[in-house]
């Protein structure tokens, strides 16, 4: 499933711990690759300032409790949301790893 973190009055130390936390859901073979397993975690880390995308085998409650959300001050506040669809404007590399990791 894919799914968009986003931070909610996070200041730079928990944007940064935030970073580190869902860096290191990322597999053992890397993140982001075009053979990755279909329960490889995989990230998109620079989509927006303070927006992450990520593939995660789970619901979107098991991926907040997986970051943090509500059981670490560190990581701050924030939201999981599943994405089901998606439209807009941004870089190419961006819609390529969302139709990569979307197939759509």
């Amino acid at each position: 499933m894919l799914y968009a973190v986003v931070p909610i009055q996070a200041d730079g130390d928990q944007i940064t711990a935030l970073r580190k936390r869902i860096e290191s859901l990322v597999n053992s073979n890397g993140p982001s690759t075009l053979m990755a397993r279909e329960n490889d975690v995989r990230v998109y880390i620079d989509a927006a300032p303070d927006l992450y995308f990520v593939v995660y085998p789970g619901t979107s409650r098991a991926l907040a409790d997986d970051i943090g959300y509500g059981n670490n001050p560190d990581i701050g506040l924030g939201v999981v949301i599943q994405v089901s669809s998606y439209y807009g404007y941004a870089s190419s590399d961006i819609w390529d790893w969302l139709r990569m990791q979307h197939g759509r």
